[in-house]
């Protein structure tokens, strides 16, 4: 599992966003949970970014962080998945 946390800077005490990412390629040897070899790009990194303010991320506003889960869509990351999770957007 990848971990991507994002913030805005400009925006000190803003509404942070969370984004677990598991990997969709098939377990090795250890499963899961061992250390894989997918990394997000810069790229996977924007579209977690565009998906987020598209269901409704604001950054600049307080607020507890918007966690990212398989039910608030699917941002498009190849290689990638969001896990199930009862913490949707909103």
């Amino acid at each position: 599992m990848v971990f991507v946390r994002v913030t805005d800077g400009a925006a000190p005490g803003g509404r942070a966003l969370v984004a677990d990412l598991v990997s969709a390629s098939e377990p090795g040897p250890w499963g899961h949970c061992a250390t894989g070899t997918a990394h997000p790009t810069p790229r996977d990194v924007r579209l977690i970014v565009e998906h987020a303010l598209a269901v409704g991320w604001e950054p600049g506003v307080p607020g507890a962080p918007l966690v990212l889960t398989a039910e608030s869509g699917d941002p498009g990351l190849p290689g990638f998945r969001l896990p199930a999770g009862g913490n949707a957007p909103g």
